[in-house]
């Protein structure tokens, strides 16, 4: 396995090799026409890219749940609920 500084270093050799990537073909797309609607599709590829990419490392890097203390939060929670449906 790889050290942790060996693979954010690959991490970010592949992020700017894909952003790269990514200006190219936004330029190239936009260098093909000038419709709005087909400028506005390229443009959105950039964005639905890098989107995709923080919701996977966010997934990645989220912990595991504790199921003690969910059934605590989850309590907490149901008992602020009644008492603020009883109030109102």
């Amino acid at each position: 396995m790889r050290s942790r500084p060996a693979r954010r270093l690959w991490l970010a050799v592949a992020l700017v090799a894909g952003t790269a990537g990514l200006f190219w073909l936004t330029s190239w797309l936009l260098g093909k026409g000038n419709d709005g609607a087909g400028i506005a599709n390229v443009l959105a590829l950039p964005v639905e890219v890098l989107g995709s990419v923080a919701a996977s490392v966010a997934l990645r890097s989220h912990p595991e749940a504790d199921e003690a203390k969910l059934k605590a939060w989850v309590s907490t929670l149901l008992d602020q609920v009644v008492t603020t449906e009883a109030s109102a």
